[in-house]
């Protein structure tokens, strides 16, 4: 398939050769090339539906909703399959929940891509109020927030730097939610556990991160180690 699409320049033919190069990579694991060739593939033939839908499972299954969620709305503009459009609420539901947001290299500042994912997740929070003054206070509501790197650096400058990460996304969003029955756990895991266990340029931009997630905990469940900032703090 490699040698075909050299050979062809018909985009009607060439999209789906480079689709279907990006599902073997990804039924491999290899799932930066399988991104790689989604990419190219959508660039190719933009109105390929199938594409939109496999990089929109590859982002589901690396637990980055919102993002999967975008895209499989950009399939369904060319193709409203009732399996994918069930596909995307599900992705909708989860990143209600849980969210990913992205970092710039050797950074810890929030892009305004990031804030825009903060301010959609709040406004799901303080929309829905499960953590408002009604809901039961038997148990304590967490959000939680793992801060990540990809491999460049020394492990112990990466674990601070994705602390850092976690710590500027509690910042950002501490002031802006509402309600009394929170707080905030920073979660610093540096370069371990990788979305994608790779060194190329698109597992390292995806592998800087940080996720959001809330969590419904026991008050005897919180571990007295970890990092715990509350809505109640002064700043």
């Amino acid at each position: 398939m490699k040698k075909a699409q050299r050979l062809c320049k018909d985009p009607a033919v060439l999209g789906p050769i480079l689709n279907n190069i990006g599902n073997i990579y990804e039924e491999q694991g290899r799932l930066s090339k399988a991104f790689w060739y989604y990419k190219r593939a959508i660039s190719i033939k933009p109105d390929q539906a199938i594409t939109y839908f496999g990089a929109a499972g590859i982002y589901l299954k690396l637990g980055d909703a919102y993002s999967a969620y975008l895209v499989y709305q950009r399939g369904l503009k060319y193709d409203s399959a009732n399996e994918m459009a069930r596909a995307a609420a599900r992705a909708r539901e989860q990143y209600q929940r849980e969210i990913m947001v992205y970092f710039p290299f050797d950074s810890a500042r929030l892009t305004q891509s990031a804030r825009r994912r903060l301010d959609l997740f709040l406004k799901g929070l303080n929309g829905h109020r499960p953590i408002g003054r009604d809901s039961d206070l038997s148990c304590n509501w967490v959000i939680q927030v793992a801060g990540y790197t990809c491999d460049l650096g020394p492990r112990a400058y990466n674990k601070a730097l994705a602390l850092r990460r976690a710590k500027a996304v509690i910042a950002y969003m501490k002031p802006r939610l509402r309600g009394s029955h929170v707080s905030f756990k920073a979660v610093s895991f540096g370069e371990e556990m990788p979305l994608i266990d790779s060194r190329d340029r698109i597992a390292r931009r995806l592998n800087r991160r940080a996720k959001i997630s809330l969590k419904r905990t026991a008050p005897t469940e919180l571990n007295p180690k970890s990092e715990i900032f509350s809505t109640s703090e002064r700043d």
